[in-house]
């Protein structure tokens, strides 16, 4: 999806970065230089909202599996060992949210400004709460959230779920994942911070590689602490962001090495990425191979060899996020006007799925009549589409529009808001654009 020129910062008076949209808005290399802040040439991702869509209908499929009768491993018949990995979509999303949060903050470092906090923990808060408050109030009347009333429900609402004793007997059981993201947006400003700090005590090109390194093992020591709570069968410690870490690292890094791709490691992974559909083939057969080993049906987050899922998320984003392309034939797939649509809405999928369910398949009559848990899917899909478009639509877009709006009035220099007046309908356009690219 095309960014128009009106939406790039000006040269003379640059805009914060927060006038953009993360998810659209890139570089590729610094080209100039004007009055010592760096032009930067802007690089879009429109396939990554096909990955939003990918992972939502995966999840989707995973939940389905689990919550239909006859029992989860036999509801997609011999495909059930895998689709009961499909969980996969999450280490996704949260590849996902590494990526496309930290990269505005890495533009802004070499351009020389800095990314308000105040804004951004606006805009994610704008992006996630309301829409998980509405579809929370909503499926606890109907059709029910198991617990909610009766029990922590306050901890639900204010997204600390994992943090209480048998935290998925109430609430939405999809919102742990919504937890771990929370804190690791609120994580995320003061590790910029620290490393903008590093950058102007070692200087730029050190502070790249050193933060590489301490990527690498803020990975390494989550992704020990994931397997050691796994194992020890610790509960719902593994959720948290301390030990899933090592997923937001890995798009952390892609994001870093999408911006300085002056780097060694920079340049291997995009020749690795550039064979776009030999990162793919290699992510299904990992994914194969997690299906044939781990052939129990163990549906806990906090497993071991949910580990691997990171090898899976990560070569699906290579190519799409260090050697993006308009001509590929999976690009253009993924970033078609349907995967766009369902990228949009994808977090309102996610919400609404889980709880829809056990009603779709007591409308089904039984699983065997439609396909043996196909049917149940179908339905569920088709259902969660329409409740998350009613959401994204009236209440997640225009609120995020909003927030724009007021983002350029705060940011925009008098002149050129008073230049703008006569110009109502392209400003609204723009926050039109907005929304959806934050979707």
């Amino acid at each position: 999806m095309a960014v128009c020129n009106r939406c790039l910062p000006k040269l003379t008076v640059p805009a914060p970065l927060s006038r953009l949209s993360p998810a659209i808005t890139g570089v590729s290399r610094a080209s100039s230089t004007v009055t010592g802040v760096a032009r930067v040439a802007p690089a879009s991702f429109p396939a990554l909202h096909g990955v939003r869509a990918v992972a939502a209908v995966s999840v989707v499929a995973f939940h389905v599996q689990q919550g239909t009768h006859p029992p989860a491993h036999t509801t997609f018949g011999t495909l059930g060992r895998f689709a009961a990995h499909l969980n996969v979509g999450v280490a996704v999303f949260f590849l996902l949210s590494g990526f496309l949060l930290y990269r505005p903050f890495v533009l802004a470092r070499i351009q020389g400004r800095s990314i308000a906090t105040g804004s951004y923990v606006v805009r994610r808060l704008t992006r996630i709460v309301p829409a998980y408050w509405l579809a929370l109030l909503v499926l606890s009347f109907w059709p029910g959230v198991q617990g909610f009333f009766s029990g922590s429900w306050l901890a639900s609402v204010a997204f600390l779920q994992i943090y209480v004793r048998d935290w998925n007997t109430t609430g939405l059981a999809v919102a742990w994942s919504l937890c771990a993201e929370l804190s690791f947006y609120l994580a995320l400003p003061l590790y910029a911070r620290l490393v903008d700090a590093l950058r102007r005590r070692r200087g730029a090109s050190a502070a790249v590689r050193w933060e590489i390194v301490a990527l690498a093992v803020i990975g390494a020591a989550s992704l020990a602490l994931h397997t050691a709570l796994g194992r020890a069968s610790s509960g719902d410690l593994g959720l948290t962001l301390p030990a899933t870490a090592y997923l937001f690292a890995a798009g952390m890094l892609l994001a870093i090495c999408s911006v300085h791709s002056e780097t060694h490691l920079s340049s291997a992974l995009r020749r690795i990425g550039e064979r776009r559909v030999l990162c793919w083939l290699g992510a299904l057969a990992v994914f194969v191979a997690i299906g044939v080993y781990f052939s129990s049906i163990d549906t806990d987050p906090t497993q071991p060899w949910n580990a691997l899922y990171a090898l899976v998320a990560f070569l699906m984003l290579l190519p799409l996020t260090l050697a993006p392309s308009r001509t590929a034939r999976l690009d253009r797939v993924l970033s078609s006007r349907l995967a766009v649509e369902l990228g949009a809405i994808s977090y309102g999928i996610y919400l609404w799925h889980s709880s829809l369910i056990g009603w779709m398949e007591h409308v089904s009559g039984s699983v065997g009549q439609l396909g043996d848990g196909f049917g149940v899917f179908v339905l569920t899909l088709a259902a969660s589409c329409l409740a998350a478009s009613v959401s994204y639509y009236a209440l997640e877009r225009p609120l995020l529009a909003l927030v724009h709006r007021r983002s350029l009035a705060r940011t925009t220099p008098r002149a050129e808001r008073t230049a703008r007046q006569g110009r109502p309908p392209g400003r609204r356009r723009r926050a039109a654009e907005f929304a959806r690219q934050s979707g």
